[in-house]
């Protein structure tokens, strides 16, 4: 069973982030958009190695992916400035996530 990476920290532990239930808020979706993109680019999935409980953790505390880990180098496709979008997409407080537009 291949994990979902389109879920954000705050589904996956909505009291952590004042939620009551694990239902996707708006934000949710530009988490999501940030995956999906490093998903095309690098075709596998954020912290594909990792089993369910070391991504939870990773996920919700807002530890992020180096861009070495997505195989990445110099040069490469991925500029400074889309790793760093990806990067705030995947910001642990909804919030604090880039609106659509800015995407």
């Amino acid at each position: 069973m291949q994990r979902d990476m389109t879920v954000s920290p705050e589904f996956l532990l909505p009291d952590k982030f004042c939620l009551k239930d694990s239902r996707p808020i708006q934000e949710s979706g530009r988490c999501a958009l940030g995956m999906v993109i490093y998903e095309v680019l690098n075709d596998k999935v954020p912290f594909a190695a990792l089993k369910d409980l070391i991504f939870i953790r990773k996920a919700t505390e807002g530890e992020c992916l180096e861009i070495a880990e997505a195989g990445w180098s110099c040069g490469s496709h991925v500029t400074d400035d889309l790793w760093e979008m990806l990067n705030w997409c995947w910001t642990t407080q909804p919030k604090s996530r880039p609106g659509v537009k800015a995407v």
